[in-house]
């Protein structure tokens, strides 16, 4: 026994099971930073994607909001980007449990691609006959809803110019800026 503990005490068995155990952990450290690095960027991919789909959708509803030429027609091009959000609540739901943690982000993308659509069925009706203080009641209680469920500090509620459709790109803003704060505080937590 006093063998060993001899050949141990050597300079250059020491020097090499110190560089031996050393080498190991620091594999072990740079595999487990890799995968952390992997998840980032997964998750920076996931929030690009999502900020991409729903930006599609808002800049055509304000393009069509400011024009006021209401002409939507079942397949129209609105319809084929909110129909991509729907399709890829699943894809978002699994990535954002497994990349960002969090079942919180999923359920708030869920709200909002709904209430997109909300906003796009209002735009069916305004393309035909319909009764303006009805459908401005119907957007303000929606408005209303979404304050309730989803507050933001220091949101200004802009409804200038003519309604239903002021109240509509009031909604639409609402819903950008509850998209932007949930995206940014996402990636902050990514990114810490």
């Amino acid at each position: 026994m006093d063998t060993v503990f001899a050949l141990l005490n050597q300079p250059i068995v020491l020097a090499l099971l110190s560089l031996t155990i050393g080498g190991y952990l620091l594999s072990l450290l740079s595999d487990r930073r890799a995968r952390k690095d992997k998840i980032r960027e997964k998750a920076i991919e996931l929030l690009t994607e999502v900020g991409d789909n729903i930006n599609a959708v808002t800049a055509r509803l304000f393009g069509i909001l400011r024009s006021k030429k209401v002409q939507l027609q079942k397949g129209s091009d609105l319809d084929e980007k909110i129909g991509r959000l729907f399709i890829r609540r699943m894809s978002v739901q699994v990535r954002s449990k497994a990349y960002l943690n969090s079942e919180e982000f999923y359920r708030r993308y869920e709200y909002l691609v709904w209430q997109l659509r909300r906003v796009r069925d209002s735009l069916v009706t305004l393309s035909g006959e319909y009764d303006l203080e009805q459908e401005t009641a119907k957007i303000q209680a929606q408005k209303k809803r979404l304050l309730d469920f989803w507050p933001l500090e220091d949101e200004l509620q802009a409804t200038e110019g003519e309604p239903p459709f002021s109240e509509l790109l009031s909604l639409t803003q609402m819903i950008v800026n509850r998209a932007v704060w949930l995206l940014s505080s996402n990636l902050k937590s990514v990114l810490k």
